[in-house]
């Protein structure tokens, strides 16, 4: 008899993190249709990615706009995400529907709140949280009031630079399990001065431990000095 293995155990999970994070920003704008909408957001972020959208649709890299006095070095701007091929993906996907300024804020920001919530899930579960305390931790990742009160709804470099987060520590500690050993040498030297001392020496060493040590995640750190004085 034929075995199927899932090799997605933890899908089941993300997808409903996320769907619980767009029930929630579909609560607040069923309160505030605004409510994405406000200050650097409507005067600086969505303009831009107006700009941006426009660009692509005339075949152009989005790097500089001749419509702007202020922001016109979009490639310059970091929080615009000029290079970033997710960002540029969504701004070009949601402006494809006929949408206010208001719901393309909202759509953007809901689409980098998904991405950071499972971002967050996959790194809880990977530090062997149960699926419902990962999904806990997924909602306060992305729902906290720092991201929503101002990286969601105000300024957008926060929140598309935080979105990754999780998602760059999750492949940091699954590369660093994978390797087994990673040692890295320094030596100083210098030559004796006029004082008679000998030259001095120091080699700093950092190890790895290997996946079936008691601690796979703990990173040792162990700097050895040898001088002779």
């Amino acid at each position: 008899m034929k075995i199927r293995v899932n090799r997605w155990p933890n899908f089941p999970g993300a997808i409903m993190a996320g769907l619980i994070v767009v029930g929630f920003c579909v609560l607040l704008l069923w309160h505030d249709p605004l409510v994405f909408w406000n200050d650097d957001y409507e005067l600086s972020v969505l303009p831009v990615f107006a700009d941006i959208s426009r660009s692509w649709s005339e075949g152009h890299l989005p790097l500089l706009s001749p419509y702007s006095w202020v922001c016109s070095n979009l490639a310059g701007e970091f929080q615009y995400g000029t290079f970033s091929i997710f960002v540029n993906a969504a701004v070009v996907g949601i402006w494809k529907f006929p949408l206010t300024f208001p719901q393309q804020a909202a759509a953007l920001s809901i689409t980098h709140l998904i991405v950071l919530a499972i971002g967050a899930f996959l790194l809880a579960r990977d530090r062997k949280l149960s699926v419902p305390l990962s999904i806990f931790v997924a909602l306060i990742a992305a729902l906290n009031g720092w991201i929503i009160c101002w990286g969601a709804t105000d300024w957008f470099g926060a929140l598309g630079a935080f979105a990754w987060l999780p998602w760059a520590w999750w492949s940091l500690e699954r590369d660093a399990r994978a390797l087994d050993r990673v040692v890295v040498d320094q030596v100083f030297s210098r030559n004796e001065n006029l004082d008679g001392r000998h030259g001095e020496s120091a080699r700093w060493r950092i190890d790895l431990p290997d996946a079936e040590r008691r601690r796979p995640r703990s990173w040792n750190v162990r700097a050895r000095l040898a001088g002779d004085f």
